[in-house]
């Protein structure tokens, strides 16, 4: 029986932010509260309205790659605009960081 070492999930999660944190601020700015999805050895990543949708984007060049995806912009800033404008109270709006 082989055994699978897992990928250390807080190392593949660092590359992802360092990835991330050079994004030109424009790009980041542009597309500020939408999904990003990081490819991480090509190092592209791949934008979307939703999670489904960046998903899908970086699976279609990437398809058996690890993903990863957080909400593009600052965090906090998100929580106090989904507060302000509380459609779906069971929304979390920064629930995506992880990998897929």
């Amino acid at each position: 029986m082989t055994s699978h070492k897992l990928p250390d999930i807080n190392a593949l999660s660092k590359i992802a932010e360092d990835i991330y944190n050079n994004i030109p601020n424009n790009v980041k700015e542009e597309n500020n509260g939408n999904i990003i999805a990081i490819e991480l050895d090509s190092k592209e990543y791949f934008f979307g309205a939703g999670k489904d949708e960046a998903v899908q984007k970086a699976k279609s060049k990437y398809a058996d790659k690890l993903v990863f995806i957080r909400r593009v912009g600052n965090v906090e800033k998100i929580q106090q605009l989904y507060k302000k404008n509380l459609k779906y109270p069971t929304r979390n709006p920064i629930a995506y960081a992880g990998l897929l």
